[in-house]
């Protein structure tokens, strides 16, 4: 269970934190508020990071710029991300300050030694319990990447041309289920709204706006990494940091499109894809249509019925079904 992973690595963190009552802290993607609950009262100045907008919390694209005693971060899903993350914390320290990384057995938490020594001078494993690890990291080497910018990547695939960041969703390559989607995917009317559910850096955006320049595009998020990132490839479009629709009520769509996420780190998460079979109806006109593209073991013909009067599995290829669904009931 995913939050059950959460709470043991929160543990992890909070417990290392309360032994070693540290001055001024940040606080990296910690799930749960384990870590900072363990600091009230100590008086630690303590900051935070949330990089996903889940629930409706704030988050931004990247850690705040202060300089601290500790570095709290609890490991993230892809070591791409995390060798970012771990370049990010190295250059919020202070002089002698300290990264404590806590992660799960199944997130590859055993080998991120190798990753914390690729970036500082002294790493020592400090424990393990419930499947957890926990390593601390001190004496950050030279050439720290600490801003978001220099982790930029530029991927070219298909005739599309954006730029990506380590820990994305398909990162440095189009997605095969994007792909599938993109090549029976009609093109919209000029002026035609468009709302891109779980857009990432933005991709089918572009292939769309490539296709009809006048086509007027939303994209929306929960990973504000993401939004940063499709912001950039797609400026002068409206890009909105969301958990699902909350807080984005707008409807009147005359299409929406989706390659929904089904993972929380490295555990299946179908809210997402549920909260957009639940939405979809209201965002869309009365003769709008929405075209997403799953895995091809999902099934949404029951889902997508719920609020639709029509519902056609469009094509079935590389392990991916494309749906259309249109007459919102």
């Amino acid at each position: 269970m995913a939050r059950d992973r959460d709470a043991a690595v929160g543990d992890l963190l909070a417990a290392e934190l309360e032994a070693v009552a540290p001055t001024s802290v940040l606080v990296l993607e910690e799930r749960t508020g384990q870590v900072v609950r363990a600091l009230d009262g100590s008086g630690a100045a303590v900051h935070t990071w949330e990089r996903f907008a889940v629930g409706g919390r704030a988050a931004t694209a990247w850690p705040p710029e202060v300089r601290v005693d500790l570095v709290a971060l609890r490991m993230p899903k892809a070591r791409a991300a995390l060798v970012m993350m771990v370049h990010a914390a190295a250059a919020r320290l202070a002089p002698k300050g300290r990264l404590v990384l806590a992660g799960a057995n199944d997130e590859g938490a055993r080998s991120a030694g190798k990753t914390l020594a690729g970036v500082f001078g002294s790493v020592t494993k400090l424990g393990s319990r419930r499947h957890c690890q926990l390593w601390e990291a001190r004496d950050p080497l030279p050439d720290i990447r600490g801003d978001r910018a220099s982790w930029a990547e530029r991927v070219d695939a298909d005739g599309l041309s954006w730029s990506s960041w380590p820990g994305l969703f398909a990162h440095g390559r189009l997605d095969a289920g994007t792909a599938l989607l993109l090549d029976v995917l009609p093109t919209p009317a000029a002026g035609a709204r468009v709302l891109d559910f779980g857009c990432g850096a933005g991709v089918l955006g572009i292939a769309l706006r490539a296709r009809q320049p006048a086509v007027d595009y939303t994209g929306i998020d929960v990973d504000a990494l993401a939004v940063a990132a499709a912001r950039d490839n797609l400026p002068g479009t409206r890009i909105v940091l969301s958990d699902a629709f909350l807080g984005h009520g707008d409807g009147g769509y005359d299409l929406v499109v989706s390659n929904p996420p089904l993972h929380t780190g490295v555990a299946r998460d179908v809210r997402p894809l549920a909260d957009l079979l639940a939405g979809l109806p209201s965002r869309l006109t009365r003769d709008g249509e929405a075209w997403l593209v799953t895995q091809r073991g999902v099934d949404l013909a029951a889902g997508l019925g719920d609020g639709f009067r029509q519902v056609e599995r469009v094509r079935t290829a590389r392990g991916f079904r494309v749906w259309r669904a249109w007459k919102p009931r």
